[in-house]
């Protein structure tokens, strides 16, 4: 589902607030070195759950680009302070969660992830069904335990953002939307610079390394100031 770029535009537009007020917030974190929140703000749902329209996904919409139709469910944000102030963004299902942990355990600075949770619909009918809403309590349990671990451990300072999608035809339920969750990790990135980095892979010792020092950051800054 790599066709559906129309959704960067909706969520930047649609959250450009929250965006700055994040910047800000990363900002002044940066300065004191002190943690940004304790969890994530209401403002987060809002931006994203705001006009939702609980309808179901169809090929069609995929082959015509239409913007894509996500509800946040739940979302975890790491009370720790982080390492480093280059946020990796990544998305993945629930089944690679042990994938996220590898790179939580090679990068131990901050990350933000996006978990996309396919909900089917034979029925035609768009609400959640009690089949859907046991998909959906098994994977906040299972993401929430994972998160609950990572803060505990000396690894990366983890954000994670769960998000579900109800979709109609058979195709859609093995189609990944790599580029939107992509984007959902990036909304919620709370620091200054950001690398898209597949979950699959992991970050080595030398960058983190490279990144820890003041002056290797300070010039990546200046090489980045005033873009997007």
């Amino acid at each position: 589902r790599m066709g559906r770029k129309a959704v960067l535009v909706v969520l930047l537009a649609g959250c450009a607030c929250l965006l700055y007020g994040q910047r800000v917030t990363a900002g002044s974190a940066e300065k004191s070195g002190s943690s940004s929140s304790a969890g994530p703000p209401s403002a987060l749902y809002n931006c994203i759950n705001d006009g939702f329209d609980q309808q179901l996904t169809t090929y069609r919409d995929f082959a015509y680009q239409k913007p894509v139709r996500m509800k946040l469910h739940k979302a975890w944000w790491s009370r720790k302070s982080p390492a480093v102030k280059v946020t990796i963004v990544t998305g993945l299902n629930p089944s690679r969660v042990n994938q996220l942990e590898s790179q939580c355990t090679s990068y131990k600075g901050p990350i933000s992830a996006a978990v996309y949770v396919v909900l089917p619909n034979a029925d035609k009918a768009a609400v959640l069904t009690a089949e859907h809403k046991q998909i959906l309590q098994e994977a906040e349990q299972k993401v929430g335990d994972f998160h609950k671990r990572m803060e505990a451990a000396d690894n990366c300072q983890l954000d994670i953002l769960l998000l579900y999608e109800t979709v109609l035809d058979e195709v859609m339920e093995v189609m990944f939307p790599i580029n939107t969750m992509r984007n959902y990790a990036l909304l919620q990135a709370r620091t200054p610079l950001v690398a898209m980095v597949d979950v699959d892979l992991i970050v080595s010792n030398a960058l983190l390394q490279w990144l820890l020092d003041k002056k290797n950051y300070d010039q990546l800054r200046e090489m980045t100031r005033g873009k997007t």
